[in-house]
């Protein structure tokens, strides 16, 4: 691969080939959360709408509007689609791809920075978020982008570049909310502590930069709180709560010390699994390279880099929640660190990146044409056709399990579903509690059926403990009958029963993956007789 600047095109519009294939298909690979954003971009007919999107009729505050926005404007533009819904990230991804260069280019030279951005573009968690419509990938472009401008900064000792960098943390913060300024505004102020004797005395305009990141969320802020008042306060105090609060309740010092260590220890593993296969050489590159950090080559850089690394990592770990994905925004980073330790002038270091670079791309090519279209479809499916035509002769709530993902039966139903959490299910063998007395009808005269679909587990827990119990308590009996059944992929896929089963047994190697890769699901028809 060149790294001449027609190079890093070529690369670029390869990559954007790779992350357009079958997008246009819902059911590839498909998030679950994608449905809110798709259907909910659909729902702007006037100005308020755009404060408020609605997801089948329920107002979401829960994410700030401008990823609503643009997924509306590309449904202007290229019509209401799953491609154009999902092409607001794979634009993204590229711009993402564009901001780690330039940035590579101000620290490097340009064969670093192309290496770097390769290495980024064949993650596993680039890739898989690079292709769906959700806003984390929008999210990172506009971080990366306000990283790039405060090096920049610091870089030319040009202070108007600061402005650019609050800028792009305020956009960034219409998108995900408090995190887009918190990370490139702590690796700004951390950077130049540290640093104050390497690079040029710079007077960063806080108060100005608060100001701009301020005035761009109260533009939403503001207009949604007085339209919406307190179902907005809620939800945004709700939603932070959520974030924030520890939901465990500790016995003692030794439960208290466990769960810190976990929860400290949470992304370590993901980020090695995410960053696969790049996560290999990170310890590699440093023992290879102890020439060069004895050099103190690229102090400077490395150490900005691994600042807004490790910036973003101990916030994620000091949250309370955990998403797999909130470290897709420290791969910029990751990746330009691990680059900055190979000489690529170097032939054989040079060949041997391109093989690795080249065998990814086919792999991700190989996967996005035979396996993604293999994994696509599945029971929870299945079921969900037959319930859509059902449906459509016979009305009645449907109540899915929280482990099904809701949505992906919302998006073949066309109507939104009822989640039976554990809760849900606690209050229904107590005989109905007021979360879920409002699906079974309470009375003969408006006794109607619903349906319910289940994992496994939560049907044999419905059969043996959740129905006798309502049964008994309920004023009328409930009865169920179990229309279909079929198997799914394990969201959490079991690895240790796999392999435990072919140790005892070898032999039964379709039986060994069922249990560890596969799951049942069944479809019930609950009424009150």
């Amino acid at each position: 691969m060149k790294t001449s600047a027609k190079g890093i095109i070529l690369f670029l519009v390869l990559v954007f080939f790779i992350l357009s294939l079958y997008s246009w298909k819902a059911k590839i690979l498909f998030n679950p959360d994608e449905l809110f954003y798709y259907k909910s971009s659909q729902t702007f007919s006037e100005l308020k709408d755009l404060y408020a999107p609605k997801y089948y009729g329920e107002h979401r505050f829960q994410k700030p509007p401008l990823f609503y926005l643009s997924v509306f404007l590309f449904f202007k533009l290229f019509g209401v689609n799953w491609f154009s819904a999902r092409l607001v990230t794979i634009f993204s991804s590229i711009l993402v791809l564009v901001m780690t260069y330039l940035l590579g280019l101000k620290m490097f030279d340009r064969k670093k920075a192309f290496f770097g951005t390769a290495v980024l573009a064949t993650s596993i968690l680039f890739f898989r978020f690079g292709r769906i419509a959700l806003p984390e990938m929008t999210f990172v472009f506009f971080m990366t982008a306000a990283v790039y401008f405060a090096y920049s900064a610091f870089l030319e000792n040009k202070r108007k570049f600061f402005y650019l960098s609050f800028l792009f943390m305020g956009i960034g913060s219409l998108v995900k909310g408090p995190v887009a300024f918190l990370i490139p505004g702590l690796t700004i102020l951390i950077f130049q502590i540290i640093n104050r004797k390497k690079v040029p005395s710079l007077s960063i305009p806080w108060i100005g930069g608060v100001f701009i990141i301020l005035g761009l969320n109260l533009l939403w802020l503001i207009p949604t709180f007085l339209i919406y008042g307190k179902s907005f306060l809620h939800m945004a105090t709700f939603e932070l709560g959520n974030k924030l609060r520890e939901n465990i309740h500790f016995y003692n010092i030794g439960e208290q010390a466990w769960h810190y260590f976990q929860k400290f220890s949470f992304y370590i593993p993901v980020i090695f699994a995410l960053y696969l296969p790049w996560s290999i050489l990170e310890p590699i590159a440093l023992v290879i390279a102890r020439k060069r950090l004895e050099k103190k080559l690229y102090f400077t850089q490395r150490s900005f880099l691994l600042i807004w690394f490790m910036t973003g990592f101990l916030l994620f770990t000091a949250v309370s929640t955990k998403r797999y994905h909130y470290v897709l925004s420290l791969f910029p980073a990751l990746s330009l660190y691990l680059i900055s330790f190979f000489n690529f002038e170097k032939g054989y270091i040079k060949k041997v990146f391109q093989g690795l670079l080249s065998m990814h791309i086919a792999g991700y090519l190989f996967t996005v044409i035979l396996i993604f279209p293999l994994l696509s479809i599945d029971g929870v499916d299945r079921l969900s056709t037959k319930l859509a035509t059902v449906l459509k002769t016979r009305d009645a709530p449907v109540a899915v399990s929280w482990r099904l993902d809701p949505q992906e039966i919302e998006l073949y139903i066309n109507r939104r579903v009822f989640v039976m959490w554990e809760s849900h299910l606690a209050n229904w063998r107590r005989g109905g509690g007021p979360k879920i007395g409002h699906i079974i009808p309470k009375s003969k005269k408006d006794a109607g059926p619903f349906y319910l679909m289940l994992a496994r587990e939560e049907y044999d827990r419905f059969v043996s403990k959740t129905h006798p119990s309502v049964k008994g308590a309920a004023k009328s009996p409930v009865d169920y009958s179990k229309l279909s059944e079929d198997w799914r992929w394990r969201k959490t896929i079991k690895f240790k029963n796999f392999f435990d089963g072919l140790l005892k047994n070898p032999k039964m190697v379709k039986s060994h993956f069922k249990d560890g890769f596969q799951e049942e699901v069944l479809l019930l028809l609950v009424w009150r007789k």
